[in-house]
C-alpha cells in the first residue's frame, strides 16, 4: 500500500539555512510520490552514478539506521572507502552523507545541490517528472559516493522499500530488519501489507539477510524470498547471537564464523540481533571480494557511533545520566523500556517525551510510562508534532500525570533540574525531538 500522493510537512525552527538547502527543504511541498520513475530520470541524468560502485541496502521498521553505521563502520575498519546514506537527520543534513565516517562538508553539499537543481530545472520540463525532496537527496548522495570515489554503499531506506528511491540499486546484499506496525497510512494496516513493501528490497536471484521475527511478516518475507529466487539468512537460524556477561558484550555464530566478547558501541540489548545482522551481511560480501578480518568487526563494532539510539550522556549534575533515543513507535517504545531497565530501576527514570501526530500516541505512552519516576511532555519544532495539551490529555486518560514544557530545551532543563541523583532522564518519542534537544547549545551546557 502506498497513497498516490502524500504530503510531507516542512522542517521548521532551522535558522541559518544556506540559499541551496532553503530550495532543498522547499522540495518537500512535493510530497511523497510512489513509484522509481522520478528517481530513475534524475539519475540518468546525472549519468547513472549509482552503477559505479556495488552497494548494501536496509530495510526494516527499527534498527536499520544502527545496522546500516555497524555495517559501513566494519567496512571503513577493513580499509574500504564506505560511503553511508541515511535519514532522517538529527542535527545537521550534513549527517545523512558520510564516507568512512567523514560528514559530506557544506561546500560539496551545496555543490550537490546547485548541479542537481540545474538539471532538473533545464532537462525535467513536465511537473509531474519533477523529484521530490527525498528523490533528489538520494540522487545526490548516489553523486557524491561516485565523486568520492568509494568502494561501497551502505544504502538506508527511507521508507517501505518496493517504492523507496534507495531501491533503484542493484545491491550485493540486501537486509530487512524487525517489521513491526508504523507509516501505516503509507505502508498499510497490517503487518503483513508493511512486510510486502519492505520486501521490495529483495532481489532477482539476491542475497537477503533479515532478522524479522513476527511470524505474519516472516511469512511474506520468505514468500518474496520464494518468488525472486533469492538466497536468505535468517537470525536465530543461520547465525545467531547471544548476551555475555558485561555491558555490550555479545558472541556470534554461524557455520563459517564463532566471535566471543564482541563490544558494541552502540547501547542497548537490542543492538546485538542489528550486530548480528551486520556480521551476518559483512561475511557473504567476502564473496564479492571484501574481505573484512575478524579485527576489523571487533574494531567496527566497538567504535562505531550512531547518535540518538540508546545515546547514554552524563549530567553536569552529579550522579545523573541523560539518555537520547528516538523511539517512535510500539516496537520501538518496547525496546527501549528493556534497554532502560538493564541499567536502572524504572523508578529512577524521568521521561521528556514528544511524538509526531500521526503516530499511536496511546501505544507509546503506555508502554514507557508506567512505573517511571516523572513525565515532562514537550512540543518539538515540527509541523507534524502533536500538540502539548493532546499528548498530556491523552496521557491524563492512561492515568499518568505530566507536566509539560512547549520547548524540547526547556523540558529537558527542567527534568534535569528536578531529577535526583542516581536517576536517568529519556528523552524520547520522536527523532525530532532528540534532534531539536542534541542540537540546542541549551542542552549542551547540562551535559558533560
Amino acid at each position: 500500500m502506498i497513497p498516490e500522493l502524500v504530503k510531507e510537512s516542512a522542517i521548521t525552527n532551522m535558522p541559518r539555512l544556506t540559499p541551496s538547502l532553503k530550495y532543498l527543504y522547499a522540495l518537500r511541498a512535493l510530497g511523497i510520490k510512489p513509484g522509481l520513475r522520478r528517481i530513475e530520470l534524475l539519475l540518468s541524468l546525472l549519468g547513472n552514478p549509482e552503477k559505479t560502485y556495488p552497494t548494501v541496502i536496509v530495510a526494516g521498521t527499527n534498527g536499520k539506521g544502527s545496522t546500516s553505521a555497524m555495517i559501513a563502520s566494519v567496512l571503513s575498519e577493513a580499509g574500504y572507502r564506505a560511503g553511508l546514506y541515511s535519514s532522517p537527520h538529527l542535527a545537521r543534513f550534513n549527517e545523512r552523507l558520510r564516507v568512512s565516517g567523514e560528514e559530506v562538508t557544506g561546500r560539496e553539499l551545496s555543490g550537490l545541490i546547485r548541479r542537481t537543481r540545474a538539471l532538473v530545472e533545464q532537462k525535467i520540463t513536465v511537473k509531474k517528472d519533477r523529484p521530490s525532496f527525498f528523490e533528489f537527496t538520494t540522487a545526490m548522495a548516489f553523486e557524491h559516493f561516485r565523486k568520492k570515489k568509494v568502494d561501497i554503499a551502505v544504502l538506508e531506506v527511507g521508507m517501505g522499500g518496493r517504492f523507496d528511491a534507495t531501491n533503484v540499486a542493484v545491491p550485493l546484499v540486501s537486509v530487512v530488519t524487525s517489521i513491526a506496525l508504523d507509516h501505516s497510512e503509507y505502508l498499510g494496516d497490517t503487518v503483513e501489507e508493511i512486510a510486502a513493501e519492505k520486501a521490495g528490497v529483495i532481489k532477482e536471484n539476491g542475497l537477503l539477510v533479515t532478522s524479522v521475527c513476527d511470524r505474519a511478516a516472516l511469512r511474506v518475507i520468505k514468500d518474496a524470498v520464494k518468488d525472486k529466487r533469492a538466497t536468505a539468512y535468517y537470525s536465530g537460524k543461520d547465525f545467531r547471537v547471544a548476551g555475555e556477561e558485561g555491558p555490550g558484550k555479545i558472541s556470534y555464530e554461524s557455520a563459517e564464523l564463532s566471535l566471543a566478547r564482541l563490544s558494541l558501541g552502540l547501547k542497548g540489548g537490542y543492538q546485538a540481533e542489528n550486530a548480528g545482522v551486520a556480521i551476518k551481511v559483512i561475511e557473504l560480501l567476502k564473496g564479492a571480494g571484501f574481505k573484512a578480518g575478524k579485527a576489523a568487526i571487533r574494531k567496527g563494532l566497538k567504535k562505531v557511533v550512531w547518535p540518538g539510539r540508546f545515546d547514554m550522556r552524563r549530567a553536569k549534575k552529579p550522579g545523573l545520566g541523560v539518555v537520547f533515543d528516538c523511539a517512535h513507535n510500539e516496537a520501538g517504545a518496547r525496546a527501549l523500556r528493556a534497554a532502560l531497565l538493564e541499567i536502572t530501576p524504572y523508578d529512577r527514570v524521568f521521561f521528556v517525551i514528544g511524538v509526531m501526530a500521526d503516530k499511536d500516541i496511546d501505544a507509546i505512552l503506555s508502554i514507557l510510562l508506567p512505573g517511571c519516576g516523572g513525565i515532562t511532555v514537550t512540543e518539538p519544532a515540527s509541523e507534524r508534532s502533536a500538540e502539548l495539551a493532546l499528548v498530556r490529555g491523552r496521557a491524563r486518560k492512561l492515568g499518568f500525570e505530566t507536566t509539560g514544557a512547549r520547548s524540547v530545551a526547556a523540558a529537558v532543563a527542567e527534568r534535569i533540574n528536578r531529577a535526583p541523583a542516581r536517576s536517568v532522564v529519556c528523552v524520547t518519542g520522536s527523532i525530532f525531538t532528540v534532534g531539536e534537544a542534541l542540537g540546542s547549545p541549551a542542552v549542551a551546557r547540562l551535559l558533560r
